[in-house]
Parts: C-alpha cells; structure tokens; sequence
C-alpha cells in the first residue's frame, strides 16, 4: 500500500512538472481557474469597486513587475492555498478593472483583457438610435425587445445566465433617455423559445446576428478615425 502511495505521489509530480514546463498546458489552467474564482468572488469584488477600495496582494505587484507574467504564472503554479488564490484573484480583479478604466461594472461584466470588446460595446451603446434604422430592435410597446437582448448578451461574450440581470442593467443605464428595455423575464422567455430551434438555425441565427452588429460598429470605428484623420 505504501508503494502504491508512493507511485501515486510521484505520478502527480512528474505531472505537475509536465504542466508546469508547457506554457499551452498552465495558461489555460490558470485563465479557467481565475474566471471560475473570479465568478465566485464577484460579490466582494462588486463591494470593493463600490467602496473605491484597491487592496495590495503581494501576488499581483509581482505581475506587474515581472518582465514574463507565464513564466511567473508557472512558477506559481499549485503554490498558493485556497485563501492565497481567493485574495490574488480578488485584488487582481480590481486592479484590472481600475487599470483599463472599466466601470466597477463593466469588471464584473467582462473582467481582465476586455478593454477591446468593452469600447466595441459602449460605442453600440451610444449610437444606438442609429441602429434602429437598420434593425428591428424594439415591440410593439417602444422597448428593446427581449428578442433583441437575447441576442446581444451573446454577442457581448456574457454567455452566463447569471449576469444577465446585470447586463441588462448596464444596457439600461448607457441607453436612457433613448431606448427603454424589456425586463429580464422578457429576455429569457425569448430565450427558451430559442432553444427549441435546431442547433443549426439557432447558431446561424446568431452569426446573422453578430454579423450585422460588428459591421454597424466597424462602419462607426472607420468614421471616427477618418475624423480624426
């Protein structure tokens, strides 16, 4: 028994070594275990961005001042405890957010990385009426429909149900005055009709979708730039 422990163990670390040695086997490790835990401490984070309080971990300074982040991501790897990891992923969460300037909000929408998709989102945000001219966007009651919503989680990469009351609140608040929204019941009324679609029409639905969206945003982009130019 206790050389089959033994076997057992040092399976573990020649695995562990494995992983650590191959950047494509850590990195997806680690960016998995952060949206997880990121998702799992979303609360706290949402109370801290709301306080304004920016905490030091020892864990995040080091990322900042590493000169290669992986490398330093493999050299953590499997180091920390429960508690340790809660707090790094906890206090990077602000300090991405404060860093890109995203809203406490948008943080805890997209998280770390989003920078580019969130500016993509706000601009759609901001012409919003323009858009109407080109798709069909409101009911029959002047509201953004939940048809529309449905659609436009997916297209904002928020693909978790559980933000989507959030999301919906962030679109009301960069939309009023212009366009008001359907309530969350709404949206995922729509999204149980959409699940009785085949897979095939329902995904190609959406790229119809998205399609339509990021050429409307690219037109905008393109008009901004000659502006400026």
């Amino acid at each position: 028994d206790a050389k089959k422990c033994l076997n057992v163990c040092n399976g573990v670390i020649k695995e562990e070594k494995f992983i650590r040695s191959n950047r494509e086997q850590y990195m997806p490790l680690y960016n998995n275990c952060f949206s997880r835990s990121f998702h799992n401490n979303r609360v706290t984070i949402q109370a801290l961005n709301k306080a304004k309080i920016c905490y030091d971990n020892e864990y995040v300074k080091a990322m900042e001042d590493a000169a290669d982040v992986e490398a330093l991501i493999s050299e953590l790897f499997h180091m920390l405890d429960v508690a340790q990891w809660n707090d790094f992923v906890i206090s990077k969460g602000v300090h991405d957010a404060l860093k890109v300037g995203l809203t406490p909000l948008e943080g805890f929408l997209w998280g770390k990385g989003s920078e580019a998709k969130v500016i993509r989102v706000r601009l759609l945000l901001s012409h919003i009426s323009e858009l109407g001219e080109k798709m069909k966007l409101t009911n029959h009651h002047g509201k953004l429909s939940g048809f529309f919503l449905m659609r436009l989680f997916s297209w904002c990469e928020i693909l978790n149900p559980s933000q989507h009351g959030k999301l919906l609140e962030y679109v009301q608040g960069a939309i009023a005055g212009v366009f008001d929204t359907v309530n969350i019941g709404a949206v995922n009324a729509e999204k149980r009709k959409d699940f009785l679609l085949d897979n095939d029409i329902r995904y190609e639905k959406q790229i119809q979708f998205n399609a339509q969206i990021d050429a409307f945003i690219d037109q905008l982009q393109e008009k901004q730039q000659s502006s400026d130019n």
